[in-house]
């Protein structure tokens, strides 16, 4: 059965160690090499995935920053669809992120799950009010960005509680490359918060009919999730699927920054 990839990426401290970046498309002993720029703090990590239930390759990856941290990234650089296994430089350095050519947003306030308990005005002392965003997306080996899902949540915390007053919002942005053929399909989010976290998260599917002559590619992102925690942590995790023609040209990245505390 040939594999499809669904990737979930973790997220570590990034060291200081300087590697150079692959050759799109080659590939040695069964690995896809894909390249990427040259990170001076960038730590290569090798991630041993497995089959799921479905038979599809899984690579579990997520990320987190402190309060004190501003942002961080994984960038694959090398998959072995025959092992399960991806090469990723995982860095705090920070990369620009660039202009899709349709892109949709949206944002709105948080609905609390209350079965979970939600702090009130009450316990607000010492509080801080912090953003950030989580973002993953697939490149080509011209390393433009074909499409993307970005998830932001902005909240207020006091170390023991994620605070209804003032009350969380948050919002997602959707982008696709359509010069190049891509279209986004179908889409939906959900915006929740609990005594313990804020939670926004988002289903995303995207087509091309022309990156890959008469086989149509599609890159599923399902889901997409940005944490805003009690202590001021701010996490995010994706699990995406890329599948249909030519998908061993697509490589997988993630971003993550804290954009006001």
């Amino acid at each position: 059965m040939k594999l499809t990839r669904t990737l979930v990426l973790t997220l570590a401290t990034a060291t200081g160690l300087s590697l150079a970046s692959g050759i799109a498309g080659a590939e040695s002993d069964g690995w896809i090499h894909y390249r990427v720029p040259v990170l001076a703090d960038a730590q290569q990590v090798t991630i041993q995935g497995a089959l799921n239930e479905r038979g599809v390759c899984e690579i579990p990856m997520s990320s987190e920053l402190s309060p004190t941290t501003e942002t961080a990234s994984i960038d694959e650089i090398a998959h072995n669809p025959d092992t399960c296994t991806s090469k990723v430089l995982v860095s705090s350095t920070e990369v620009a992120d660039e202009a899709e050519s349709d892109t949709d947003k949206s944002e709105g306030a948080a609905t609390p799950q209350l079965s979970a308990g939600v702090a009130g005005d009450a316990n607000i002392q010492a509080v801080t009010r912090s953003r950030g965003y989580y973002k993953s997306y697939y490149e080509d080996p011209v390393q433009l960005d074909v499409n993307s899902v970005s998830n932001w949540t902005e909240w207020s915390w006091n170390g023991s509680s994620v605070l209804s007053s003032p009350g969380p919002t948050g919002g997602y942005n959707y982008g696709w490359y359509s010069p190049s053929g891509w279209s986004k399909k179908e889409n939906n989010w959900t915006n929740t918060y609990t005594s313990a976290q804020t939670s926004v998260s988002s289903y995303v599917h995207y087509r091309n009919g022309s990156f890959c002559a008469t086989i149509d590619t599609h890159t599923y992102y399902n889901r997409n999730n940005v944490h805003g925690r009690k202590n001021g942590v701010l996490a995010g995790n994706v699990s995406a699927e890329k599948s249909g023609g030519c998908t061993r040209l697509l490589s997988f990245h993630t971003k993550i920054k804290r954009t006001k505390n």
